[in-house]
């Protein structure tokens, strides 16, 4: 049986993005990986905070254990809600589409 086990730890800025690979002892949380990948600073909101972290894609807690193979994930706060953004170009696509109409009478 395996005593160690491998994660990895990614977190993505706008300019950047950052995957590291570590080897952890059994029962490390994802707070361990974080430390041990020399990610804590990305971590950090800015304001004090930790920002969100998630295993492919599923939000979790900083106290999870984690098993073989993890990717922990340094989610970044969105920037603009992805709803408004869609209702803006449809919105655009729309306006467009009625001068176009109004140009071909």
């Amino acid at each position: 049986m395996a005593t160690e086990l491998a994660v990895t730890v990614a977190y993505g800025s706008a300019e950047q993005q950052t995957v590291r690979s570590v080897c952890l002892p059994l029962g490390s949380t994802a707070e361990d990986a974080i430390l041990a990948a020399g990610c804590a600073e990305q971590w950090q909101d800015g304001r004090g905070g930790r920002l969100t972290l998630a295993c492919y894609g599923r939000k979790i807690e900083p106290t999870q254990r984690l098993a073989a193979g993890d990717r922990i994930e340094i989610l970044r706060p969105l920037t603009a809600d992805p709803k408004d953004q869609r209702r803006a170009r449809v919105s655009a696509v729309r306006r467009q589409s009625a001068r176009n109409r109004v140009k071909a009478r």
